[in-house]
């Protein structure tokens, strides 16, 4: 009997030293990190266009607004219930090479995440990111005052110092400059809404609850296709 009680007794020892030395471990390696969430399905879409994009000329003579900008910061995602969620950003005004622009615009893009959390990535062409730069190509889009930028070309990346000097710029740049000068007229050139005094422009999405940042993760090499 005293054996029994002894033998408990020592296993109850055994336990709490047992369980102070994993305290004591736990308490130097600190508290695990918390496990990156999965990644979002993405979704590649097709759109067609109303120009022919290999045409730059046809391309400058489309857009209301060709631009050198850098994108401030994510504002908003408009995902409807069906179809192709907007998503919107604020965006420095470097360069203006087409339109009379403010200091901050919203650029609109195509794509972002949907309301079953998919990231819809329209044309290949991934979300753009904060602290970029790119030269945008964009419409001007009355109901919301935004410019919404080509699906598929609408923002080409561009690296290095941002420079006045057009001998400096850009190929890209440079390449666009060439096709406003050259730029075809659109068939709506007379009946689309114009860009209006840079002061109608706004800088910023309102009347939106903040959202959660959206993703930019770029799209895989298989996707499914609308």
């Amino acid at each position: 009997m005293h054996g029994t009680i002894k033998s408990a007794a020592a296993r109850v020892v055994h336990f709490a030293v047992a369980a102070l030395a994993t305290a004591v471990v736990a308490g130097c390696v600190g508290p695990q990190p918390s496990p990156e969430p999965p990644a979002p399905n993405v979704v590649q879409v097709t759109s067609d266009t109303a120009f022919d994009p290999g045409d730059p000329k046809a391309v400058a003579g489309w857009a209301d607004a060709i631009f050198v900008g850098t994108v401030e910061k994510y504002l908003y995602t408009e995902a409807p219930t069906s179809g192709t969620p907007e998503t919107q950003f604020q965006v420095s005004v470097v360069t203006e090479l087409k339109g009379d622009l403010p200091a901050k615009v919203v650029v609109n893009q195509f794509g972002g995440i949907a309301r079953n959390h998919d990231l819809i990535v329209v044309d290949g062409m991934p979300l753009i990111s904060a602290g970029k730069s790119y030269l945008f190509i964009a419409r001007y889009y009355a109901e919301k005052k935004w410019l919404t930028i080509a699906n598929g070309l609408g923002a080409t990346e561009l690296t290095g110092p941002n420079r006045a000097n057009r001998e400096a710029e850009p190929d890209a740049v440079k390449r666009m400059r060439d096709a406003i000068a050259h730029q075809k007229p659109f068939a709506d050139e007379n009946t689309r809404p114009k860009l209006p005094d840079p002061a109608s422009l706004p800088s910023d999405v309102t009347g939106t609850p903040t959202p959660q940042k959206t993703p930019t993760t770029s799209p895989p090499s298989t996707t499914p296709t609308r």
